[in-house]
């Protein structure tokens, strides 16, 4: 029986909790943040024996990055629930070039590009990370976001060299 105080009792099967008998192990998937909290695992043992386990449930979780533009610069602004130990930023998927263009606060989740050029269009990625789990949330500049962009090619485009 899991149960979830003053919310839920949960005795087998549940929504998103599973228990493998084999290694004694409490099994949490498909979760959303309506699922934190504290919760309270009582296993009743084949001799009676009651244990309790207590635990709490936090979730790390990105969920969006606003765009926000003025000529010639750009600002991310990753948003983040949970604790992180780790933030970093991709663009295209590769980590960002050694450029001092680039400029971070709040402990960077918020991405400043000043003197913004055409190669700056793309897909940015903000990753979070703590020693349970990652989560990553993706946003185009394109533009729409941005003056630079619109004449950016897509990345459909094919650039061809006549030899």
């Amino acid at each position: 029986m899991v149960i979830k105080p003053n919310i839920t009792t949960c005795i087998d099967p549940c929504r998103n909790i599973d228990f493998n008998i084999q290694n004694m192990s409490l099994i949490l998937v498909n979760l959303t943040l309506e699922d934190e909290g504290t919760y309270e695992e009582k296993t009743i043992l084949k001799n009676n024996t009651v244990k309790y386990f207590n635990f709490m449930l936090s979730l790390l979780y990105a969920s969006n990055i606003t765009i926000s533009s003025s000529p010639g610069s750009l600002t991310l602004k990753c948003e983040i629930f949970g604790e992180f130990k780790l933030l970093r930023w991709f663009r295209n998927d590769l980590p960002l070039p050694d450029d001092q263009r680039f400029s971070f606060t709040e402990n960077n989740k918020t991405m400043k590009v000043s003197n913004l050029i055409r190669s700056d269009c793309g897909t940015y990625t903000c990753q979070v990370s703590n020693e349970n789990e990652t989560s990553e949330v993706k946003v185009s500049v394109t533009g729409e976001n941005t003056e630079v962009c619109k004449d950016s090619p897509s990345s459909d485009d094919c650039f061809c060299v006549s030899v």
